[in-house]
């Protein structure tokens, strides 16, 4: 093998993945969005992990648990960026203190590992009807495993995700 042939084998192989499932169109154009807090960041701690299942992602390794880690990343911050520049309406809190009725929810789970620096290991976002509680469209980031990953962030995340969401809605 080349040189070449191994930077290039190298740099394919450093790419997370992307999967986007719409179930649902929608009719009328979405302009506001309320953001869940029930949304949960967790950071795994260095060594083998047990991640509680969940709705979102469930991963099970060995011996520690991963750790909530409130606001790591900046996630709900980079979702509110991305939504206002789509000229979306957002709010945040819980179901029961909604200030209007939104077109959708929006949750998210994120799990972040250690590699020098923390990086985005898993970024999942669904899109729920507020009236029927259905998941419409969900969109998963997962980095890749192993040795090599591109130190992912949902800064650079959020935006594929949603726009990937967006085309389909």
């Amino acid at each position: 093998m080349n040189k070449f042939s191994f930077l290039l084998l190298l740099f394919i192989g450093c790419a997370g993945n992307l999967h986007v499932d719409v179930s649902s169109k929608q009719q009328e154009p979405i302009t506001s969005i309320h953001i869940l807090d029930s949304s949960i960041s967790y950071k795994v701690p260095k060594g083998f992990f047990v991640l509680p299942l969940g709705p979102f992602v469930g991963m099970a390794m060995w011996d520690k648990e991963a750790e909530l880690a409130p606001g790591i990343g900046s996630t709900q911050i980079h979702i509110e960026k991305y939504l206002k520049d789509k000229g979306i309406n957002t709010t945040y809190g819980s179901e029961e203190n909604i200030p209007n009725a939104p077109d959708l929810f929006l949750v998210y789970q994120d799990i972040w590992k250690w590699d020098f620096k923390n990086y985005l290991f898993v970024l999942k976002i669904c899109l729920i009807d507020p009236i029927t509680g259905e998941t419409i469209a969900e969109g998963t980031y997962r980095s890749s495993e192993g040795e090599f990953h591109d130190f992912a962030s949902s800064e650079r995340e959020v935006p594929n995700i949603l726009d990937a969401i967006f085309k389909q809605l």
